[in-house]
């Protein structure tokens, strides 16, 4: 089984060689935070910084197309609100929904960092 040796714009690079070109990449992290194929300017991030730029607690603001499970929600909802991110994820990839205009999404996750 390959891992995933970096990741570039809309390229995958798995560790046996092979290029990938996926419509989005779901981390479902669990409770070891390692984004290391990720590119340095998420990779090298803290937890709470990445968690700050989720909208919704999942969709990445940065990087459209990236999605994260339970990174944001703690362990007494995590398989809840997995579940029901991943309901989200399966109707964004079947073009049911939409991420909001980025300033949106931004303008939201900037405020909700604020709240913390």
């Amino acid at each position: 089984m390959a891992g995933i040796h970096s990741i570039n714009k809309d390229t995958v690079t798995l560790t046996n060689n092979k290029v990938l070109k996926p419509k989005m990449l779901v981390c479902a992290t669990g409770w070891n935070l390692d984004l290391d194929c990720l590119p340095p300017t998420r990779a090298n991030q803290s937890f709470e910084t990445v968690q700050s730029r989720l909208f919704c607690r999942f969709w990445d603001v940065d990087y459209p197309g990236l999605a994260f499970v339970s990174l944001s929600n703690g362990f007494m909802c995590a398989t809840e609100n997995a579940n029901l991110v991943s309901q989200a994820i399966g109707q964004a990839l079947k073009g049911e929904w939409q991420p909001r205009e980025m300033d949106y999404m931004v303008l939201l996750t900037e405020i909700s960092a604020d709240d913390r």
